[in-house]
């Protein structure tokens, strides 16, 4: 009794005091899921600002007002800090 004791012991204080045998999970991969989510969210902002843009400037073009540039400009602003966003975030994403 003792020998089979001294054997388990021996086992178990060869992995130290927390040892929980973990399954094999490395076949299980979900980070392109997420990846893909990702992509699919950033090209949505990217189109939406392009949509506004345009909607903007034929808005602008339609109505005579003494504000067309300033709101003309605004939206081309947006649009290339959406591009530039949404390229960073995409660099990051494939990175990550």
């Amino acid at each position: 009794m003792s020998s089979i004791f001294s054997i388990i012991c021996a086992k178990f204080f060869q992995f130290g005091y927390n040892f929980v045998p973990e399954p094999d999970l490395s076949f299980v991969n979900f980070t392109w899921i997420f990846k893909i989510l990702f992509f699919v969210i950033i090209f949505g902002y990217i189109f939406f600002a392009f949509l506004l843009t345009f909607r903007v400037r034929i808005l602008a073009d339609t109505v005579n007002t003494p504000f067309n540039k300033v709101v003309r400009a605004y939206s081309v602003i947006h649009l290339v800090i959406a591009l530039i966003g949404g390229i960073l975030a995409l660099a990051i994403i494939l990175l990550a």
